[in-house]
C-alpha cells in the first residue's frame, strides 16, 4: 500500500531529483507539494517545480506556494551551489499543468488542509527550510499529533555543517523556524549530513546511467547536476554530489536504509558562530539527567543500496 505523502521543498537541484523519484515512486502516493523560500527565491523554487513536473506523467499532486523569507532573518540562497536559478543555471519553465493545479492557499494552509482532511495517516517529507511547517503549526498547533511521521532532510548531529562549520543549510537558512518545529512534539526523524554525505552520485555514475537510456528525466538530471558537480569538484577535489534530499525521501521509501538513534535535539538561534547549529544530547550519562528525546536521528546509512534504489527509481 502506498504512503500518504506530502512534500515541502525549494527546488535546487537534489531537490528535483528527489521530487523525480518520489513521483515515480510506487511506495508513496504524494498529495501535495508546496514550495518554500531556500535555496532560490519562492517564485524561481515554484517555476522550478514545474519544470520538474513536466518531465513526469499527470495527474499531479496539488501545489501551493509558500513562504518568502524566513521567519526572522533575511533570506540566504545557495546559487553558488545549484546555479542561479537553482537548477544548474538552466532555463526554468513552469509548465501548464503546475499552473493548473495550484492551490488557491498558501502552502501552510494547504498543509493544515491535507493533514486535517486525510482519510489516512500522512507523512510530511521536508527537502528546505522549516518555515512553512513552522507556520503551519502557528495555524493549527494540533496537526503535530495528526502526523505519521516527518522526515526532514536537514541538521548535522555527528560532524559538522556545510554552510557553516557548525549548520546544516537548511536549518541555517531558519533556525527560528526549525527550533519551533523540533519543540513542537512531531515524531520527526532527521536525515542530516551524517548519512546524506556517505551517499554521492558522480559525474561517472550519471553519464553511464544516461549513455543508453532514453529517458528525458535523466538527460535533465545530467543537464542539472553538472555545475553543482564542478562546484564540489573544487570544493572538496571529487566530482561528485551529495544525494542529500532523495535521501530523505528514500528514507520515507524503505526505512530499513538507515539506522536511528533517538535524542534530544535543540535548535541554536542565538549564538554569533554557532546559529543554526542541531545541538544533540550524546553525553555518555544515564538518561534520567537528559531531556526526553524528540528526534529519531539517522546515524548510519546502506551507501550502495541507497545509490542503487536511486537509479533504479528514475526511469
Amino acid at each position: 500500500m502506498s504512503k500518504n505523502v506530502l512534500i515541502d521543498t525549494d527546488p535546487g537541484v537534489d531537490d528535483a531529483l528527489a521530487l523525480l523519484l518520489a513521483l515515480h515512486s510506487d511506495a508513496l502516493a504524494v498529495k501535495a507539494i508546496t514550495t518554500v523560500c531556500g535555496n532560490v527565491d519562492v517564485d524561481t523554487a515554484t517555476s522550478n517545480l514545474g519544470t520538474v513536473l513536466s518531465l513526469v506523467p499527470g495527474p499531479h499532486p496539488v501545489l501551493a506556494k509558500g513562504a518568502k523569507r524566513p521567519l526572522v532573518q533575511e533570506p540566504f540562497f545557495a546559487g553558488h551551489v545549484h546555479g542561479a536559478n537553482g537548477l544548474g543555471g538552466t532555463e526554468s519553465v513552469q509548465g501548464a499543468a503546475a499552473t493548473a493545479a495550484m492551490a488557491d492557499r498558501e502552502a501552510h494552509d494547504e498543509i493544515v488542509n491535507q493533514i486535517n482532511t486525510s482519510f489516512e495517516p500522512v507523512t510530511l517529507i521536508t527537502l528546505g527550510p522549516l518555515t512553512n511547517i513552522a507556520l503551519a503549526l502557528e495555524r493549527d498547533p494540533k496537526i503535530a499529533g495528526n502526523v505519521a511521521q516527518m522526515i526532514i532532510m536537514g541538521g548535522a548531529f555527528l560532524g559538522p555543517g556545510n554552510i557553516t562549520p557548525a549548520a546544516e543549510f537548511n536549518i541555517f537558512a531558519d533556525p527560528e523556524a526549525a527550533d519551533r518545529v523540533f519543540r513542537s512534539g512531531i515524531a520527526l526523524t532527521a536525515v542530516g549530513l551524517d548519512v546524506t554525505m556517505q551517499v554521492r552520485l558522480s559525474r561517472q555514475t550519471i553519464n553511464a546511467w544516461v549513455q543508453d537510456s532514453h529517458s528525458p528525466a535523466r538527460r535533465k538530471v545530467q543537464e542539472w547536476t553538472e555545475h553543482s558537480l564542478c562546484f564540489m569538484q573544487d570544493l572538496d577535489g571529487e566530482a561528485s554530489i551529495p544525494l542529500h534530499d532523495p535521501l530523505a525521501v528514500l528514507v520515507a521509501m524503505d526505512p530499513g536504509l538507515v539506522n536511528t538513534q533517538p535524542m534530544h535535539v535543540a535548535v541554536e538561534t542565538a549564538g554569533g558562530i554557532t546559529r543554526g547549529m542541531t545541538l544533540a544530547d550524546r553525553r555518555p550519562i544515564l538518561d534520567k539527567w537528559k531531556e526526553e528525546p524528540n528526534v529519531r536521528v539517522c546515524t548510519r546509512v546502506n551507501t550502495e543500496l541507497s545509490l542503487k534504489r536511486f537509479l533504479e527509481g528514475i526511469p
